[in-house]
């Protein structure tokens, strides 16, 4: 049906449509080296750990305090609904190109720190649409790190993981997990630099695996989409605008309009 309009869009875009994710470079650097600093002088400031290399941090912490860790930057990062908006200033251009300029996000941006064989942060084959999550949302994975192989995410290629999506059941049945083993050709672990950022569609499977390198791997990412694209139609799902969702940049139309909505 939407064939004849992928011609029309961006080069990047038609990459994101065939291959599921596109990596690209930061849009805003300066932003992302701030984040960086902002952890560091929290992890001295409240955890007393001074490490000048991110990918080192598993030698300068006991695991046990790892969750508490994660769980402080996560609540200070935050704190301010505002950082989803902040957050997409890493991508702005290429989300407003792929999604739109009228967004809605997530509440709050995920963040994740994953060291050298921690079981405890694996995170299972999914899309995020298992959860009740919109199908019309574009994730931003920015890591803090350089992400390599195992201490980087997997994501299967889209028509694999449509198949997969559509015959839930019998891949259920065999072990979901069973896929990363037997369809090793249909999946590849993105390879990102600091400074690069992943943007992918979480209607593709993905996930981690266990951290078999010597690396920490210290990452972002928040979902947008557009701010009418659909949601769950689900009444008792959670993930709606105003709960999962927020609203972040309405243009004055919109605004005008709902707060004038006629009733016919």
């Amino acid at each position: 049906m939407f064939s004849k309009y992928i011609e029309d869009q961006s080069s990047d875009a038609i990459e994101l449509i065939n291959k599921g994710y596109k990596i690209i470079n930061v849009e805003n650097l300066e932003l992302l080296s701030n984040i960086l600093a902002q952890f560091k002088n929290y992890l001295k400031e409240q955890n007393n750990i001074v490490v000048k290399d991110l990918s080192e941090l598993h030698n300068h912490l006991d695991i046990k305090n790892l969750n508490s860790i994660r769980h402080g930057f996560y609540e200070k990062l935050n704190k301010e609904s505002s950082f989803s908006k902040t957050y997409l200033e890493l991508a702005f251009k290429t989300i407003n190109d792929v999604v739109g300029s009228e967004l809605a996000a997530n509440r709050s941006v995920n963040f994740s720190i994953q060291i050298p064989n921690d079981t405890t942060s694996k995170l299972g084959i999914h899309s995020d649409c298992f959860s009740g999550e919109s199908e019309f949302q574009i994730n931003l994975w920015v890591p803090l790190t350089d992400a390599r192989d195992t201490n980087s995410m997997f994501i299967f290629n889209p028509d694999f993981s449509r198949d997969v999506i559509n015959n839930i059941s019998k891949f259920e049945k065999l072990g979901i997990e069973n896929l990363l083993n037997e369809h090793e050709d249909q999946y590849e672990f993105v390879n990102l630099s600091f400074g690069e950022a992943l943007v992918f569609t979480p209607t593709c499977l993905h996930g981690n695996v266990i951290n078999t390198t010597q690396k920490t791997r210290i990452s972002f990412n928040c979902r947008y989409k557009n701010l009418f694209s659909p949601y769950c139609k689900n009444e008792e799902n959670e993930k709606k605008l105003g709960t999962f969702y927020i609203p972040i940049t309405p243009k004055a139309a919109t605004i005008i309009g709902l707060k004038n909505k006629i009733k016919y």
